[in-house]
Order: structure tokens, then sequence, then C-alpha cells
């Protein structure tokens, strides 16, 4: 029996767990001792309990149950499992354990939490074993006959990659229509049309030595009682000499249930499974990797029977996505647009609208957020006004997604065109940023679109780009607004002018205030010079300081570095440029040394080469003779 102490000292060590339901029957037991190694003293009997769907860990001292691991169960009592295990395999243990219960080993603890697993993770696989159950039997419901027209649809799917196959060794042509192999004397042309002698099939000579491979996918919808069905079908293609194989495998298939629900199943090795859950294991493609076009069999009518997709306009959708071989835009192009229709009925509007590539462009490609998916009526949906849509649909039929960016400019700043003009708007060929520009330009400018395009797409024969880096240069120049400064005769002539005018006018600007820069660079020498300090010199090396903006435009041309950059930054004094040159070569440039909050920030000779021991050793020598004007800054000489 336990003291009262050693209770409550197994109660410290975490004894403290959930309980769980103790009216399963437990078939196996073990008795396990926990022992406190430090004091000698035994702590804890533990029970551990293990039944076909419940395991459990029962501390006989503090009467609590534990629904976990035996060794997270030791870990949380602070008992070290290394530990235990160490004690337990050692022959000390054999004597501290009472005779009369489990001694232990690695193996066995195992095994212990092995079986506690199994029971713990029954729960788990109930329901996976379930849901094969009810997968069996829902397949087992939609499992219908495939028509000889679907089967014959399939295999004409390759009726283009039929060739007649000629083997230059057997001197003799294989027809794959017959499956019939006849000598010839005279070998057919590559690529020629040949007849075969048997049945007259007509079709290009392939060699033999090259095997012909194609893939291609079909579906088929299929009314299953309250239920439809879509069927994916991986159609295999293979040709060579005196062999002609087309392999069909269902992969994929959809259940749509009365209630607008789908199941997706998926074949794999182990049949027919959730597809959502095995989509991305490493053996088994997922739909939406399939790296080729759906062909269509018959149409989807049997969808439009289930009521939640009665006015989904599924068949006009599909109709405008698919060409004359019933090839559809995409493998998952139906089930894409279900998914989106149950989201949100504007797809059916938009279609009944007309507005179809908006539809595609919404359900495909809305990358950018275009559409506002909460708005319940076109207009909204389009964030446009229903004015501005109805006479955007007299000048495009069935308008894009970029035609809507740009009903919305001429919306947001109140700009109306003349549907001659919109028409020639909306053809710019310009990306839609130009358009908002254009738009904005028409408005603040006062100016009509119908004149500006007339100029800059006929008279001036000019582009969009062009024109407006002009605009930009007449008002840095501050032109007053008029037509002779927006329509000028002759505009690449008039563009290149300003343009001159313009950099002229930057250059008597930068001038300016070089000239500005170079008298405080020259004030800060005059006013050095006269500090002995920022003189400095040794045997062969000296020191000086630049006079102005020219100095540094002469160091940086001599030492192909980048120097003159720096001269705002010596003027305001952020930071020192020195020039350290030879005594034997005084006007020549040598190294350039740049000082900053008492540091050296870089030193270098030409073309950005770094410092040599002789002159490191000379600049910080420099360095320090400088921090001497400044005993508090800090000093950092490095050897």
């Amino acid at each position: 029996m336990l003291t009262k102490e050693l209770r409550q000292e197994a109660l410290k060590k975490g004894f403290h767990y959930p309980k769980v339901e103790k009216s399963v029957e437990f078939y196996r037991t073990k008795n396990l001792m926990i022992y406190d190694f430090v004091n000698e003293n035994r702590i804890s009997m533990l029970r551990v309990c293990i039944a076909e769907k419940k395991a459990g860990i029962y501390d006989t001292f503090t009467k609590t149950w534990a629904d976990c691991l035996l060794s997270s169960f030791l870990g949380k009592a602070g008992i070290s499992v290394s530990e235990l295990l160490a004690f337990a395999l050692s022959a000390e243990a054999k004597k501290r354990l009472s005779s009369g219960h489990d001694n232990f080993d690695y193996l066995a603890l195992y095994k212990i939490d092995q079986q506690i697993s199994y029971a713990k993770n029954w729960e788990k696989r109930h329901p996976a074993d379930e849901r094969k159950k009810e997968i069996s039997q829902i397949m087992a419901g939609t499992n219908k006959r495939l028509s000889a027209g679907f089967i014959k649809f399939n295999l004409d799917l390759f009726g283009d990659c039929k060739r007649i196959m000629y083997s230059k060794s057997e001197k003799a042509v294989y027809c794959p229509e017959c499956e019939s192999i006849s000598r010839i004397s005279s070998p057919p042309k590559k690529g020629s049309l040949y007849r075969c002698p048997v049945c007259c099939f007509t079709a290009k000579v392939s060699q033999a030595e090259n095997p012909l491979t194609e893939v291609h996918w079909s579906c088929i919808v299929q009314p299953a009682g309250k239920r439809s069905i879509i069927r994916y079908f991986c159609n295999d293609f293979s040709l060579q000499f005196g062999k002609c194989k087309i392999a069909s495998e269902e992969k994929f298939r959809t259940i749509l249930e009365a209630d607008g629900s789908r199941i997706e199943l998926m074949q794999t090795g182990n049949g027919w499974e959730d597809y959502k859950e095995k989509r991305y294991g490493l053996y088994y493609p997922s739909k939406r990797d399939v790296p080729y076009d759906m062909f269509l069999y018959g149409n989807v009518k049997a969808i439009l029977k289930i009521p939640v997709y009665e006015h989904s306009m599924l068949d006009v959708w599909v109709k405008q996505h698919k060409n004359k071989k019933n090839e559809l835009y995409t493998v998952y192009l139906i089930e894409n647009y279900i998914s989106q229709y149950a989201k949100n009925e504007i797809f059916e509007k938009l279609l009944k609208f007309g507005l179809n590539h908006i539809a595609h462009e919404a359900a495909f490609h809305n990358y950018n957020r275009t559409f506002n998916f909460n708005g319940n009526k076109i207009e909204d949906f389009l964030n446009i006004k229903m004015a501005s849509l109805k006479q955007l649909r007299r000048i495009i039929n069935d308008p894009f997604e970029r035609d809507i960016i740009a009903m919305r400019y001429l919306d947001k700043n109140n700009l109306y065109l003349k549907d001659e003009e919109l028409k020639k708007f909306l053809s710019l060929n310009v990306s839609n940023d130009m358009k908002e520009k254009i738009v904005r330009f028409c408005k603040f400018k006062k100016v009509t679109f119908y004149k500006v395009n007339n100029y800059v797409t006929e008279n001036a024969n000019a582009d969009w780009s062009s024109y407006f880096d002009y605009i930009g240069w007449t008002e840095e120049l501050e032109y007053k607004k008029s037509d002779s400064v927006y329509y000028p005769k002759k505009f690449f002539k008039t563009h290149d002018r300003v343009f001159k005018e313009l950099e002229e006018k930057k250059d008597a600007i930068q001038r300016k205030k070089d000239k500005e820069i170079s008298k405080k660079i020259a004030g800060l020498w005059e006013q050095r010079m006269q500090i002995p300090q920022y003189h400095y010199e040794n045997n062969d090396l000296f020191v000086m300081m630049p006079h102005g903006t020219s100095d540094l435009k002469k160091e940086g041309r001599s030492l192909n570095h980048c120097v003159a950059d720096y001269k705002e930054f010596v003027a305001e004094e952020k930071t020192q440029i020195f020039f350290i040159s030879k005594k034997a070569a005084p006007q020549k440039s040598f190294y350039t040394l740049e000082i900053k909050n008492h540091e050296i920030e870089q030193c270098h000779g030409r073309n950005n080469v770094d410092m040599t021991e002789e002159i490191r050793s000379f600049a910080y020598g420099y360095l320090k003779q400088l921090n001497t004007l400044n005993e508090k800054a800090a000093v950092k000489a490095v050897a």
C-alpha cells in the first residue's frame, strides 16, 4: 500500500487523465509496477486493458483511466521511458521488482503500445470499411451498360491514327482494319496513301520500326434512377506491325444526386474509392491533371432532369465549348460549371443574356477577381451600369472581360461615347491600363475621344504611348493648353523637339544645382585646410580633399568608379571623400577613401579594387588622426 505522502507524490507527477468508458469487456490485461528510482519507492501500479475496439490504462492507486499510449502515459507522469527501459533491462531490476508482477523489456513495451494503437484506431478503420461497402452499393446501382454507339465512338476517335504498317525486313504490309499481313514486291513510299489488297482499307503508310501510340479521353452522361452519372474513360491506342490494340478503361465516375450533392470516385488498385481521398496518390492521376481534352458522347440532358440543374443552361454551356467532333474545352468542363452554378445562379442569367464569353472567363479565368460573385443581378456581377451593358451589347454581341473593364473606366469617369466612338475605343489594341489613361485624359483635359483618337491613330500615325510621353513633357515644360499643343501638325518632329527642350531644361537645372554643390564643397575644403588633422602623409603617400564636383568627376573617370554620385552627400556633410595619391605621381589618381560616422566606409582603387596592406595601414592611420577631432567618437582601428 502507498502512504498518503506517496499518493500525493503520484498525483503531482501528473496522474490526471480523462476517463474512458469502462463498459467494454476487456480481454487482455498487463500489470505494470512503476517505481521512483530516486527514492526507491513504488509510486504506482498500472493495469493496461486492451479490447477489440477500445484500450485504456488504469492507475490502481489514483483510480483514474487514461486513453493514450503507455509511452505517452509515462511521459506525462514525468517518467523517462529511456531511463525506465534501461532500469528494466538491468540485473538490478530483477531484484527490486516484485516476483508477482511483469518485468518487461523494450519489446514488451513496444508490443503493448502496438496493441493499444490497434484498438484505438478501430474507430478510424471502421468508417473506411463502411465507406467501401457504401461505395459498392452505389456502384451496383450506377453500373449502366455501355451502348454499342459509345463503344464505336471510342473506336472512331483513332480513325486518323490508323496507318498501313510496312516492314522492310518482312517485305510485307500490315492492315490494322482487317488485321491481315500481305506480301508485296515493291515497297510503298513513306507517307503515301496505300490501299489494303484484302479489305481495300486506305490509309497513309508508316514504317514498322516506328510504332504508333495515341491516348484519348471520352465521357458519357447516363441516367440512373433519380441520379445522373458522368463516366470518364481513358482510351489507349497502340499500333505496331502485326498488332493493333485499343483498350478502354473507366478511370473516374461522378454521381450527381437528386439533392445536388456529388460523389466523385476513381478507379484504384483496390477498386473504386473516393476521388478526394486518393487524388494526391502517387500512382493515381488527378482528374485535373489529365493532359488531354475530353470527347463527349451524346448530350447532358440526363443532368438537366435533376431538379436542381433543370434551369442551369448546362446544355447551352456545353454547346458553346465543344467542336464538331464533340471535343470539350477541358476534361473538367461539365463538373466545373455545375460547381459554379451551385455556388451562384448568375451563370444561368449570363447564358440567357448571351454573355457566353463572360461566363467562360468567370468560370475558368477569374484570377484577378474581376467579377463580383456576391451580385445577384448581371449589372452588379459585372459592376457596370445596365445602360452601359446594353450599349456594349449593341456593338459587341458577345463581349469579353476586357470589354467589361473598358466600360467600367467610362462609367467611373462619367464619360459617354457614342456607339461609333465606343466601337473604336473597344477595338484599340492597347492594354487596359492604357485605356484607363485615355479615358482620364479625355475627362480632365476636356477633349473628345473622337478628336484625340482620330489624331493619334490616323493623322499622326503615332501610338498612344508616344503621344502620352509627349503630353507629359509639355506639362513639365508648362506649355499652355491649346490645339496646337495637343495636336501638332508634325507629331514626331514636335515630339523630338520637345524632348530635346526638356533635356536642356533638366541639364540647366542640374548645372545650377552642381554649381551650388561645388560651391559648398569648395567652402568645406577652405575650412578644413585650416585644420592640421586633415593633413596627412608618409614617405610615399599623401591625402587630398576635393575642391568641387569637377574633382569628384575626374577621380571617378580616372579610377572607373562612381564617386561622382556622392557629390550631394559630400556637400551636405553626410560623408567625407578623400583622394590618396603617391608623392612620386601627385597628379595621378590612386585610391579613393570614404569616411562616414568616424569609420572607413570603403576605400577602392581602379575598377573598385580593394585596399592593399600598405593602403589599409595608411587609411586607418589617417582615420585615427581625424578622430582626435572628436574624442567622444568611437575609434575603431583595424590593423
